[in-house]
């Protein structure tokens, strides 16, 4: 079935990655809503894969702690399970990590994020439950002549610092053997890649940390946080925690906190979902489902399903005005549309294909497009957001993080230069609103003219290159 632009927008609503996930899922397995005023050890905000780590982690690590954990919907359902599935570390943002941290520790930060990687892994195998685990690698594909310069910078700083077996370089053939798209000029592979349906990992882990203990309220949105007094109080509606510790991951909706509100931006980004189309991904021999994204600011994404459908996601949508989540965010139609244009312009065999679904929302996106922790001021409550769209495996090493400092214990976790670092500030509203969109804007123009798309003037191309000049990165590559 071939759906309308307008049609595929309209069907932006429930992820289908959610509804698969929640098929076989036993009638009323929400859980109950806080309706009392407790205690715990540690409360933890936010339901998603960083909440859910940490709350895991925590309880793993030490089983006597008692963690509550609190979701204002139902755990596992907002970008966590929406997102593309892709697992993967820091080695395609070396160059960033060395220029940010220097070589020994950007290093470190990438060899982190690979223990996070087989972390995630393990997890998976150890589940009963099918979570479409492929440890096929991660492929960066070329598209044009200036996606190739990105490439040879990310060979040429994994060649200065001895890494190259985590980057492997691809000629145009070699590119093309992953997937056989007359676009695709030159690559690279990182061998510590792999996908996962989302949806299923969230709700797993959801499952499992149940099981160890930790204490889960759905339906649950917090009202206020208080920190004074020797103790954290955490209100909701009906009910309140009061804890030693706390531990806020609440995604998008860090931007309205005043804590952090100039440090994040939240951007739009979308999904679409072809028809099933086993018949055209064997004809690519993209038979071994290898996740792929291009070397464009703002990427495109694209994996396969188990049925044989084509997933593609593109993280350009627009930028929120003063950091609030509103419905725009959820059915954007700019983004939906470049996402099926960079369907068809990646893989032209597909041109015509049917989309089936689009979903989409909010993403937290960093003023460096890392993550980061931001301590309270006593140090009782701490941060965590900006996955700038990178979530999967960097959720896990940030609640693998987020456990050592809540323990105090001094490992090499808590010493990761992601902790307590600079991030840059985005300029106030309404400034950051009219530029934020305006440099958007002017970058995709920018990428759409190198794919021969569009025609692109001078103060296009100037707008584009001022978070360069500024220092800031904005985008999701």
């Amino acid at each position: 079935m071939t759906l309308t632009l307008d049609q595929i927008v309209a069907t932006a609503s429930t992820p289908w990655w959610t509804e698969d996930a929640l098929r076989d899922e036993a009638e009323g397995a929400a859980l109950s809503p806080l309706s009392e005023r407790i205690d715990a050890d540690v409360v933890v905000v936010g339901g998603g894969y960083t909440g859910m780590w940490t709350a895991w982690l925590l309880k793993t690590h030490d089983p006597s702690l008692d963690v509550v954990l609190l979701e204002r919907d139902e755990c596992g359902l907002g970008p966590s399970g929406r997102n593309g599935g892709f697992v993967h570390g820091y080695w395609g943002q070396l160059g960033q990590l060395v220029d940010l941290f220097g070589p020994e520790k950007g290093l470190t930060v990438a060899r982190a994020a690979d223990e996070a990687q087989q972390a995630i892994l393990d997890f998976c195998r150890g589940s009963e439950r099918d979570l479409w685990l492929n440890v096929a690698g991660i492929t960066m594909m070329s598209a044009t002549p200036e996606q190739d310069t990105i490439v040879r910078q990310s060979i040429a700083v994994a060649r200065r610092l001895g890494v190259l077996d985590e980057v492997r370089g691809l000629s145009g053939a070699e590119a093309r053997e992953f997937c056989d798209s007359p676009r695709f000029r030159s690559g690279v592979h990182y061998r510590h890649g792999a996908t996962v349906q989302p949806a299923r990992l969230a709700r797993e882990l959801r499952r499992r940390a149940v099981e160890v203990g930790v204490r889960m309220h759905e339906h649950s949105p917090v009202t206020e946080i208080l920190d004074s007094g020797g103790r954290v109080e955490v209100s909701t509606a009906r009910g309140q925690v009061r804890a030693e510790r706390a531990v806020i991951a609440t995604g998008a909706a860090l931007t309205g906190e005043r804590h952090i509100r100039s440090r994040v931006v939240n951007f739009s980004s979308h999904m679409i979902l072809t028809e099933p189309v086993p018949e055209l991904i064997e004809e690519l021999g993209w038979t071994d489902g290898v996740g792929i994204f291009d070397a464009r600011m703002f990427v495109h994404y694209l994996r396969t399903t188990p049925d044989g459908r084509i997933a593609i996601g593109s993280g350009s949508g627009h930028i929120a005005y003063g950091g609030r989540i509103n419905p725009s965010l959820y059915a954007d139609r700019q983004a939906v549309a470049r996402a099926r244009r960079g369907l068809e312009f990646l893989l032209p065999s597909l041109k015509g294909v049917g989309i089936e679904r689009a979903w989409g929302g909010p993403i937290d996106v960093s003023g460096d497009g890392l993550p980061f922790i931001r301590p309270s001021r006593t140090g009782r409550v701490l941060r965590a957001g900006g996955f700038s769209g990178h979530g999967v495996n960097p959720s896990y090493l940030m609640g693998r993080i987020l456990t050592s400092l809540v323990l105090g214990r001094r490992d090499s976790w808590g010493r990761l230069p992601l902790v307590r670092r600079t991030v840059p500030r985005f300029p106030p509203e309404p400034f950051r609103w009219v530029g934020g969109n305006a440099v958007r804007l002017s970058i995709a123009r920018v990428e759409d003219g190198q794919q021969g798309d569009v025609s692109v003037n001078g103060l296009q191309r100037f707008v584009a290159n001022l978070p360069a000049r500024l220092g800031m990165k904005i985008g999701t590559r």
